[in-house]
């Protein structure tokens, strides 16, 4: 997708359905910037729509797993949730305590810095869960190990 050129005019529609973007059209709140080779414009919040790979609604507000069962998926607010209900966050050193033996490492062996260790227990762990860094430590799905 090419980005905006400022020395084109940009067009009052959307370059995907072509609908009227204007101010006071229905389609101007929620509209993004939308460049093309051709032509810059907008896109409107229904062409901005993403299946959800779950429940198969149309939605605009989504999360894109990264591991486990749903890895790749692109999931609505509610079905992310819904996975989301064994989801804690831990820290480096909560993940290398409970999970460092489970995936053969050597007790104590996995120190807790983001090293080649470290980053292939993620891995791993991202290989059987649902795993994504959130601030300071990492929101891990439960319940795979049993």
């Amino acid at each position: 997708m090419e980005t905006f050129k400022l020395d084109r005019p940009i067009k009052e529609i959307c370059l995907e359905c072509r609908k009227d973007t204007s101010y006071g059209s229905d389609n101007h709140v929620n509209r993004i910037p939308c460049g093309r080779e051709e032509e810059d414009g907008w896109l409107c919040e229904e062409c901005q729509l993403v299946e959800c790979d779950k429940c198969c609604d149309f939605v605009i507000d989504y999360e894109c797993v990264d591991g486990g069962i749903d890895d790749g998926k692109l999931l609505c607010r509610d079905c992310f949730d819904d996975i989301g209900t064994d989801v804690i966050i831990m820290f480096i050193e909560d993940i290398i305590e409970k999970y460092e033996v489970y995936f053969g490492f050597v007790k104590g062996s996995v120190k807790p810095e983001y090293d080649d260790d470290f980053l292939e227990l993620i891995d791993l762990l991202r290989g059987v869960t649902y795993v994504e860094s959130r601030g300071a430590g990492w929101a891990v799905q439960q319940g795979f190990e049993k």
